[in-house]
């Protein structure tokens, strides 16, 4: 049995993805993996840093990417375009998309990327890069892929409950904000991510990108089968952990095993 910790969005606070390992440790985690925007400026020191973190707090860490993310050095770590786990440092690892994690016979299937919504106040190549959103290739070697007990995810697909996507209030006001076209390239990168995890079928989602905490069963409409889905806060606090889930394998396949009774019965 392992303990894994689920993070959400660090947007490069040292402060926070130590608290982030801290919790974990406490928690008797071996394993961090963190959902994405983890460091929009990441180098050589960021890597040491966390390194060392992760040595403090006996951990094996894994990230995946977002939208503010370096990519430029994420493609450096990864000139190859490998979709399988990249060692950064000792106990650091980049986990490209597609790329797929075994844990006490799970898998985790990575899917990073998102589209800016604050697009407009960013600058390309300086804190904004073309490579944010999912692409046709990701989506087509998704589909040579077998299914995944667990999706690794920055964006959430549109069949997960989430109640920022699904505030049509909210949605306005953001199409206010940012423009109509915006939101569209955001609906649009949820509609790629919703086409993987369709072949995938999942039967637990984790992600990040929405700054707000939730979770909730929903289905997948080509099957019908059940899933579970955990949207991560980013949290601004290091009071709780409330952006912070934690769970033993055991938990996570009895969690599997819950979804798939729900099929069974319905």
């Amino acid at each position: 049995m392992t303990t894994i910790a689920f993070g959400g969005d660090v947007h490069g606070h040292l402060g926070q993805i130590k608290r982030h390992m801290q919790l974990a440790k406490a928690a008797n985690a071996s394993h961090y993996i963190q959902l994405g925007d983890y460091n929009l400026f990441q180098d050589r020191s960021w890597d040491r840093d966390i390194q060392t973190a992760a040595e403090k707090n006996d951990l094996q860490v894994y990230f995946i990417d977002g939208n503010h993310d370096n990519f430029p050095y994420l493609n450096e770590l990864n000139p190859d375009n490998l979709a399988e786990p990249i060692p950064v440092t000792h106990d650091v690892h980049y986990l490209p998309r597609n790329s797929r994690l075994t844990i006490d016979g799970l898998t985790f299937h990575a899917m990073g990327g998102a589209h800016s919504i604050d697009e407009n106040y960013r600058t390309l190549n300086r804190d904004l890069y073309t490579e944010e959103d999912i692409t046709p290739e990701n989506i087509n070697l998704a589909l040579t892929m077998p299914q995944a007990d667990i999706l690794l995810s920055h964006d959430s697909p549109l069949t997960s409950p989430n109640p920022i996507v699904r505030d049509s209030r909210l949605q306005r006001q953001a199409e206010i904000n940012y423009g109509a076209d915006v939101l569209q390239s955001c609906h649009e990168n949820q509609k790629r991510l919703t086409t993987i995890t369709e072949h995938l079928q999942p039967s637990i989602i984790f992600h990040g990108h929405y700054h707000r905490y939730y979770e909730g069963t929903s289905l997948h409409t080509t099957t019908g089968n059940h899933f579970y889905t955990y949207g991560l806060d980013e949290g601004s606090s290091f009071k709780t952990n409330l952006h912070l889930k934690v769970f033993t394998t055991t938990v996570l396949q009895d969690i599997i095993g819950t979804m798939k009774e729900k099929d069974e019965n319905d």
